[in-house]
């Protein structure tokens, strides 16, 4: 198992035409989710992984697909393997 996973964040803008194609090809790609869409084509995907690479790769596949007008990373985030596994309560986290 690896030390440590990535989250990511990214907002896809697509030609509204090329949409629900686009979606049901992430819909069976492992740690890859759909989290929200707008009718306009923008996707909202976050991705788990434990390579920084995969997500560059994933980012530049979807640069390259017809239909697809912009990828951008819009958040990152390194966690340890065994905080991504802690509930939230068990973290120590406050609103201060």
């Amino acid at each position: 198992m690896a030390d440590y996973v990535h989250i990511a964040s990214l907002l896809v803008q697509v030609k509204p035409e090329s949409m629900s194609e686009l979606q049901l090809d992430l819909t069976g790609q492992p740690g890859i989710e759909v989290r929200a869409q707008s009718p306009q084509g923008k996707l909202v995907v976050v991705m788990e992984t434990d390579q920084q690479k995969r997500i560059l790769d994933f980012q530049a596949s979807l640069h390259d697909r017809p239909g697809v007008l912009s990828c951008n990373l819009v958040y990152h985030e390194v966690v340890a393997t065994e905080e991504a596994d802690r509930p939230l309560d068990d973290l120590d986290i406050s609103a201060d």
